[in-house]
Order: C-alpha cells, then sequence, then structure tokens
C-alpha cells in the first residue's frame, strides 16, 4: 500500500469526498521540509512495507515517520547519486513512513489534490516497475540538520463528540479507562478498535448526519471505530468523543495490535497543543 499523497483535498464533504492526504501529516510535512520543498508537495506513503526506489539523476530525498527498515538514516536529508538504490524494508514501529524527493513528485490533481483516495478512484497506488517524475516543487535549501521526533505514545487525546452526553457517564468512562487494541480490518477508512463493548442510552443507531475526520463511532457491536483520512462524510452511528488534531498523526502510527487509551482533553488544551505543535514543525526544519 504505497500511495502518493499530500496534505488532502478539503472543501469536498458535501459531495461525499472526505479529504484524504497523508495519514501522518506532521511526518508528511517535515519530511518535505527536510529537502526544501513546500509542506504540500507530492510524496510517497508507506504502509508496513517499503519498497526499493532507484534514480536517474542525483536527488536529495529524506524518510521520515515510523521506524523502518532503511539503506539511509531516516529523519535528514541524504544526497543519493544516480543509480544507487534506496532500500526501505519492514516496519519495526509504527505504521507508515514518507518518502519525500527534493522536486516532489510529479502526479495528477484531482479537485485540487494529488492525494490517494482508492476507494474513491482518485490518485496513484503505486506498484513494481512504476516510473515517477518530479514536480520542480523546490522552495528553499535542504536541510542539513536531522529529525527524530515521530509520535508513538499508548495515549490517543480526545475532546467530547456531538453526542457525548447521549451516551450516559458509564459508557463514557468505559470509552477512557479500557485497553484498546487495533483490530486487522483497519486502514485509512476507519482504525477499528477491539476490547470490552461500550453499551450507551444511544443504541448503537441513529439517522445519519456529517462526520469529521477523527471522529469515534459506536456502532451496534459496541466496539468503537475510529473513522479516519479516506472515512466515509456521513454516518449514522453515534459518536462519542473525537481524537484531537495534534493527535491525528499519532493515529496513522497505529497498527494491527497496537494497544492504547484515550485521554480526555479540553478544548482550549487541544487548541494550545495544536498550536505548540505547529511551532515545532516550523521550528524543528
Amino acid at each position: 500500500m504505497t500511495t502518493v499523497q499530500d496534505l488532502g483535498r478539503p472543501g469536498f464533504s458535501h459531495l461525499g469526498v472526505s479529504a484524504a492526504g497523508a495519514a501522518d501529516p506532521v511526518s508528511f510535512r517535515v519530511a518535505n521540509r527536510l529537502v526544501g520543498n513546500a509542506e504540500t508537495a507530492p510524496a510517497l506513503e508507506m504502509t508496513l512495507k517499503g519498497g526499493r526506489f532507484s534514480f536517474d539523476g542525483d536527488v536529495v530525498v529524506a524518510v521520515v515517520g515510523g521506524e523502518f527498515d532503511c539503506s539511509i538514516s531516516m529523519g535528514r536529508a541524504v544526497l543519493l547519486a544516480a543509480g544507487v538504490v534506496l532500500d526501505i524494508g519492514f516496519c519495526r514501529a509504527g505504521a507508515r513512513c514518507y518518502l519525500a524527493v527534493r522536486g516532489g513528485i510529479d502526479a495528477k490533481y484531482e479537485l485540487g489534490s494529488a492525494s490517494t483516495h482508492a476507494l474513491g478512484g482518485l490518485g496513484r497506488v503505486i506498484g513494481k516497475g512504476d516510473v515517477l517524475g518530479l514536480a520542480g516543487l523546490v522552495v528553499s535549501d535542504a536541510v542539513k540538520g536531522a529529525v527524530t521526533r515521530c509520535v508513538l505514545r499508548d495515549r490517543v487525546r480526545v475532546t467530547a463528540g456531538a453526542g457525548t452526553d447521549d451516551f450516559g457517564g458509564e459508557a463514557v468512562m468505559r470509552l477512557l479507562t479500557e485497553e484498546w487494541t487495533v483490530r486487522g480490518q483497519s486502514n485509512r477508512q476507519g482504525i477499528r478498535l477491539d476490547g470490552r463493548a461500550i453499551v450507551g442510552r444511544c443504541g448503537g443507531s441513529m439517522q445519519s448526519e456529517g462526520v469529521a475526520l477523527g471522529a469515534i463511532q459506536v456502532p451496534p457491536s459496541g466496539l468503537p471505530v475510529i473513522l479516519f483520512v479516506d472515512s466515509q462524510t456521513t454516518g449514522g452511528y453515534p459518536v462519542i468523543a473525537n481524537v484531537a488534531s495534534v493527535d491525528i498523526g499519532l493515529v496513522g502510527q497505529l497498527r494491527p495490535g497496537s494497544r492504547f487509551r484515550f485521554e480526555v482533553i479540553g478544548f482550549p488544551e487541544a487548541l494550545a497543543l495544536l498550536v505548540e505543535q505547529e511551532e515545532w514543525i516550523r521550528g524543528c526544519v
């Protein structure tokens, strides 16, 4: 599952098209900044396993994200000579990494974005033997320093959701105190969780309404689903909480078998944490 991604196509939910984009936007943005690209420049997202890449000319690349077997140092800009093979193997921690190439990947833009939304038939899934060009989107010099930050924690911070009060206190406490395990059926559309079922007053279904990135739905099974970057734009299951924007990248690094707990925070704290993250991104490279 290697795809071309950028920061997505917001603004089309009313047409049933979710934003898609990088599952870990923090790692994606940092990778582009390391090689001197605009943060939005198309790059490659790899899930659990990477690939082997060769280049016709000298290039500057950076690989950022989860901990992958990699033939170059991750988290720094590296100059590769023409003909050198970049080998990115299996993931040892986290789930995804990003390969940014100075100049950006040349990709087709649909609805203003090059991001791949496989379910929607938008963008490009990369396969063996594919040849990619560069788009010439350089905006600054490559950075010679290194970045080691990839958020891998056992706490996902959430804020109250549209239906939190409808569930009742016991159901909310179950959400916050249970240790949840990511199920193997998880993907970019939704992160499915396993644990003790949540039983609330909502009954597990409702009239469909608009849903947002990071909404935590509780279907009739009582096992939560985190709606993710390729999710549908409407849903008929009640939303008990929402993943705070600052932790969307953390969710993007969850893999089948990952175990974690939810931690509730207020809206002012969520905003302050997001501002702090933005300052770190802009200041680190």
